[in-house]
């Protein structure tokens, strides 16, 4: 269910005369009405409205139905999914000390709280897009690296993931 019904406004809107103020009188109409809306469900305006459209940027459109399919949805979870391990592995290896790290996870909180402040949808995602596929390759070499050594081992794979100090740049 939509929250924003059209019919809400159509009376008032028509009914506002073209003049050079017609925009702001429009402006002031879906004020007035977003006003009355947070006046009398609070809690849905400031929790639950948040999540949805966190939700939204983060994965995908839960109102189109078509997104809701398998199909649209396959090449998002592994994604998703592999940065998450990624970014595990790189906090436990202290990368997040790092400024690069720490400046990747300030763009990822930043876009998300922009974007569920004003318009959002999972296609505003692709200023992230590129951080989370880095993430799900090291989350997935490290999967890969896990499945062939015993526990407790690291092999070479494994330390390539590790940043490259200074000393080592030629």
């Amino acid at each position: 269910k939509h929250y924003v019904i059209e019919d809400q406004f159509e009376a008032a809107i028509y009914g506002i005369p073209l003049s050079s103020h017609y925009e702001s009188d429009v402006d002031d109409v879906y004020r007035a009405s977003a006003q009355q809306f947070i006046a009398r469900h609070p809690v849905r305006s400031f929790i639950e409205l948040p999540i949805r459209k966190i939700l939204l940027f983060w994965f995908f459109d839960i109102y189109d139905e078509k997104t809701h399919s398998i199909l649209y949805q396959l090449p998002l979870w592994p994604i998703i999914l592999f940065s998450c391990v990624g970014m595990v592995v790189a906090y436990r290896r202290s990368l997040f000390r790092t400024p690069d790290h720490r400046s990747i996870l300030i763009l990822f909180a930043a876009q998300t709280i922009v974007m569920a402040s004003y318009a959002v949808h999972a296609r505003y995602r692709m200023n992230v897009d590129p951080f989370l596929i880095a993430y799900s390759a090291a989350g997935i070499l490290w999967v890969g690296c896990r499945r062939q050594l015993p526990i407790g081992h690291r092999s070479d794979s494994e330390k390539s993931i590790e940043p490259i100090s200074k000393s080592r740049i030629i």
